[in-house]
């Protein structure tokens, strides 16, 4: 299978004759029989697991980073490189319940996980705010105010150009 964007839990039983994959971005998932998250944002693909085992691995190696219950791989596109950390299990896939939860992870990739969200186009025309780096949880049934709550601590403002555009900056 392949992700093509935006993010997908899977809930997948094991079956020895074939493994379950799942490629996104520069990542590829190979499954045996687990439950795990897939977000693929405009710079990382970021793999979170629930429930059993999986691999993970970059597009430009063969290495393989295997996976237990709690722990999230980020794998960035551009050096392949697969970053490990630990998130607790009742946040993975937290978006099936209206909850964003990010660890770490650039302003740019929260907007473009916001974006599925929200009606309004949302700019981000301030490199250097796109590349900030954040941890939160963010409501989702209210994504202009999760987009606030995302840039203010910042020193962002999200500007309301109409209905169907937001502009967020700096200043």
């Amino acid at each position: 299978m392949r992700l093509l964007s935006g993010e997908a839990f899977f809930d997948v039983a094991h079956d020895a004759a074939r493994h379950f994959t799942v490629e996104a971005g520069g990542a590829k998932v190979v499954v045996l029989g687990t439950a795990f998250d897939v977000a693929l944002d405009p710079s990382t693909t970021t793999v979170q697991l629930a429930r059993g085992v999986v691999g993970v691995s970059a597009a430009s190696t063969a290495a393989v980073t295997e996976m237990a219950p709690g722990d999230m791989a980020t794998v960035d596109h551009d050096s392949g490189e697969i970053l490990r950390e630990t998130v607790p299990q009742g946040e993975i896939g937290a978006w099936r319940n209206g909850l964003l939860f990010v660890n770490d992870v650039p302003v740019e990739n929260v907007i473009a996980r916001l974006q599925r969200y929200h009606s309004a186009w949302i700019s981000l025309p301030d490199g250097t705010l796109a590349r900030r780096r954040v941890t939160g949880l963010h409501d989702l049934r209210d994504p202009d105010r999760a987009l606030r709550a995302l840039v203010q601590p910042l020193g962002g403002k999200v500007r309301t150009v109409s209905d169907y555009v937001r502009v967020v900056s700096r200043f």
